[in-house]
């Protein structure tokens, strides 16, 4: 037979409200309130008892007691809500006049229901915590999983088609490409895609860093690009609008810059969660540092084979004894280096 019920939070002897009944001007969601201002509910908070107040306007002060002031409030029951040892929650529920103390058999009725919404909260949270173990599980299986792969990717494109179809499989996007950069050329190189069209692939060829696109947003930036709202889709001047609900664009950086970019696409809407979007970002992360282990790996097959070109032609030259014969092995030897489709001397 009370006139109005509050649910509010304990978070280091303040109070921040959760909930109430009927909903009230003065009761706005995610108000704070200091749990001083009531010293008899700062009691029965720490001792974890059901209390009963004639009149809170007696007792209230500071803001609290403008608030009861303004909610008309007078008599209250205080139930702490108690989550392990400690009460997180307390329940208060209140009159516009004063009333006589409810009896003890009431009381207790109080002191059992705040166990049994403790207890269940106690599940809230262990089911909450178990889901979240699960959840790190299987984003270290995943990362396994990826790690994997990328440490039998030799080339560029190999460890970018790798790099699109995990993160694909793990956000369910609908498609995705990795694009590479350099930083003396505004041209960009699309080097692993899956899920575009031929006609989407074109047109995303057709852009350069100088486009205000996802990817080139990323790449200058340094930052992901989150584009899943039609706000943020149509905050992207320099491509035209293709089809599709959301792009997500994370840079490809690691200690030598920004390489290039992995862009993904949703065709219908679509939000991710911050698991998804941690998950995301260590995916590309590994993905980097792959590509750059790639580069260092093309740069040293590429000197090795200059090396072994340059060792053959000074042997092959030793052995020339004529202008013609020094001609036919530069001939032959340029050819092979450059592949050229002619030479002449």
């Amino acid at each position: 037979g009370s006139d109005l019920a509050m649910l509010w939070r304990l978070r280091d002897h303040r109070l921040e409200l959760v909930a109430s009944d009927p909903h009230s001007e003065h009761l706005p969601a995610g108000l704070v309130g200091d749990l001083a201002d009531f010293p008899s509910l700062l009691d029965a908070v720490d001792e974890l008892r059901v209390s009963f107040v004639p009149d809170v306007q007696e007792e209230a002060r500071g803001a609290g007691l403008e608030r009861t002031r303004r909610l008309g409030i007078h008599s209250s029951m205080r139930v702490p809500i108690a989550v392990g040892e400690d009460a997180e929650l307390v329940l208060i529920v209140s009159w516009e006049r004063v009333v006589s103390e409810p009896d003890s058999s009431t009381i207790a009725l109080l002191g059992r229901f705040a166990d049994q919404a403790g207890f269940a909260l106690e599940q809230v949270v262990r089911r909450r915590a178990e889901a979240e173990a699960a959840t790190r599980a299987e984003e270290t299986h995943r990362l396994q999983a990826i790690t994997a792969a990328l440490s039998q990717a030799a080339t560029a494109a190999d460890v970018s088609s790798t790099c699109v179809e995990h993160a694909l499989s793990a956000v369910g996007a609908d498609a995705g490409f990795v694009v590479l950069s350099s930083p003396d050329d505004r041209a960009v190189e699309l080097v692993a895609n899956s899920g575009y069209s031929d006609e989407e692939l074109t047109s995303w060829r057709g852009y350069s860093l100088d486009s205000d696109g996802p990817y080139s947003r990323a790449i200058a930036t340094g930052e992901p690009v989150w584009a899943l709202t039609p706000d943020a889709l149509a905050s992207f001047s320099g491509v035209e609008t293709l089809d599709g609900a959301g792009w997500v664009a994370l840079p490809l950086q690691t200690g030598s810059g920004t390489g290039g970019a992995l862009q993904l696409l949703f065709r219908t809407a679509r939000t991710l969660s911050e698991g998804e979007r941690r998950w995301l970002q260590t995916v590309v992360s590994q993905c980097a540092q792959a590509l750059e282990r790639s580069r260092l790996f093309d740069e040293e097959q590429l000197l090795r084979r200059r090396s072994e070109r340059l060792q053959g032609m000074t042997a092959a030259l030793s052995n020339a004894l004529t202008r013609s014969e020094v001609a036919d092995v530069a001939v032959e030897q340029l050819t092979e280096a450059v592949g050229a489709s002619g030479v002449a001397v």
